[in-house]
């Protein structure tokens, strides 16, 4: 075990002792969860449990789960499946949605192969990628984040590809629709079965779940 963990464990245990309910919580999340989601969680938490303090660190799936098995995170937000050693709590199925200009399309539904031949606009995470695989893709922009991509739809430079999550807070100029066949992302809590939660981390867990079943 990491001496610098265990450290840490033991101090969080003392407050825990002496103060009850309260401590720090370190959470690592992706950037949209920490975007669209944790705002929401953290803010109704906290009116509960005014004393746990936060230290949040944002990153890829991939970065997200390294800080938990280092012990530098207790908790992170990622997709599903989870690395060995990872105890999971899942919080939600967040579909694909192709993003069009308003008035592109009146339908609730799109085939790849009609999304294929748009002209698409890459961002971060590119769910491009992981769409059309293996097959040769030519984007007629690349951005940085979702809320770029969503105002170059709206100007009708091109389309897209997002998650519902990130679409819940979206204004008007654009039309969204699922893929055909669907694709998404299992989203899920994750924190290291070596390493077991303070006890305000655990109930910020299950109001993370309550949270977001609502949505």
């Amino acid at each position: 075990r990491n001496l610098r963990t265990d450290e840490a464990a033991l101090q969080q245990r003392a407050m825990e002792l002496v103060h009850g309910n309260s401590g720090l919580i370190r959470l690592a999340a992706l950037p949209e969860v920490t975007r669209c989601w944790l705002p929401g969680i953290i803010s109704q938490f906290s009116r509960a449990h005014p004393q746990v303090q936060f230290q949040l660190f944002s990153g890829t799936g991939k970065e997200c789960i390294a800080l938990v098995q280092k012990g530098s995170a207790d908790l992170c937000i990622a997709a599903l499946p989870a690395e060995a050693g990872l105890k999971t709590m899942f919080l939600k199925r967040d579909f694909l949605m192709a993003v069009l200009p308003a008035g592109k399309t009146k339908e609730e539904t799109i085939r790849r192969t009609a999304l294929k031949k748009l002209p698409l606009i890459r961002t971060s995470p590119d769910y491009l990628e992981g769409l059309f695989r293996g097959e040769p893709i030519v984007p007629v922009f690349q951005v940085p984040d979702s809320v770029s991509l969503i105002a170059m739809v709206q100007e009708g430079i091109g389309c897209g590809v997002l998650s519902e999550m990130e679409l819940k807070q979206t204004g008007k100029g654009i039309a969204c629709c699922r893929l055909e066949p669907s694709a998404y992302r299992d989203l899920a809590l994750m924190h290291a079965d070596a390493n077991p939660l303070s006890k305000a981390a655990e109930e910020f867990a299950q109001a993370a779940q309550v949270w977001i079943s609502r949505r």
